[in-house]
């Protein structure tokens, strides 16, 4: 985490770290189409954001601060409409 992008945001699908950590990205964007290709409507979208001052068991300082400018997780409200069509992108599971 710093204060300077690394990354283009297009194009990150598949981030590997040398902590053997993988985390696939996926845009807005291809958010929105995956869950259109598999009858679901998104209902709200939440970016938690911690409160001024708060601490945390398992984020360090840098990191709490870091999510005070930028959204660490975003959270995806959605209900299915209809049809059973469930479709994965390249390289996620479940």
């Amino acid at each position: 985490m710093s204060r300077t992008l690394r990354y283009d945001y297009f194009g990150l699908h598949r981030l590997e770290f040398p902590e053997e950590e993988v985390d696939f990205q996926l845009t807005f964007g291809e958010w929105i189409r995956l869950f259109r290709e598999n009858h679901l409507v998104v209902d709200e979208l939440v970016e938690p954001r911690p409160k001024a001052g708060a601490a945390s068991s398992f984020l360090s300082r840098r990191e709490v601060a870091w999510a005070r400018r930028w959204p660490l997780e975003v959270i995806w409200r959605l209900h299915r409409t209809s049809g059973r069509t469930i479709r994965r992108t390249k390289g996620t599971k479940g």
